[in-house]
């Protein structure tokens, strides 16, 4: 495939996985909506614009993802593998989200190692002469 049809491709990647999960958000707004009318809130108290953004941007990213491995896998981008990309803008985002969420809550959590000492070793390093 020639750079420009890939990129072409990957374009179209993108859209799709941004339409995968715009769907996806449409459930997420839905829900949002349920919760805000049972709480006697209006729905902009508890819509998050940064989780939107971020996972519009995972979504096109699975979906460029997807668009790479069928091309590279010889098969075009058409009325049978687009429902494919679309779907893994819907899923990939959940799946890319799911693993940042868990690794920067693990990171945030971290305390640093706590290194074993030698049971003979002195309580401080001894100074250096002439360093201070």
């Amino acid at each position: 495939m020639d750079p420009a049809n890939l990129l072409i491709n990957l374009i179209l990647g993108i859209i799709c996985g941004l339409l995968g999960q715009a769907l996806r958000v449409g459930v997420g707004i839905k829900k949002t909506y349920d919760e805000a009318t049972a709480n006697n809130k209006p729905v902009s108290a508890l819509f998050d614009w940064s989780q939107f953004t971020v996972s519009l941007f995972l979504g096109g990213a699975a979906g460029a993802v997807a668009t790479l491995i069928y091309s590279f896998s010889g098969k075009a981008l058409d009325q049978t593998t687009i429902p494919g990309v679309i779907t893994a803008g819907y899923a990939g985002a959940d799946f890319l989200e799911g693993i940042i969420t868990n690794a920067t809550s693990q990171l945030s959590g971290m305390q640093p190692p706590k290194l074993p000492v030698a049971p003979n070793a002195p309580a401080a390093l001894p100074s250096l002469p002439g360093v201070k």
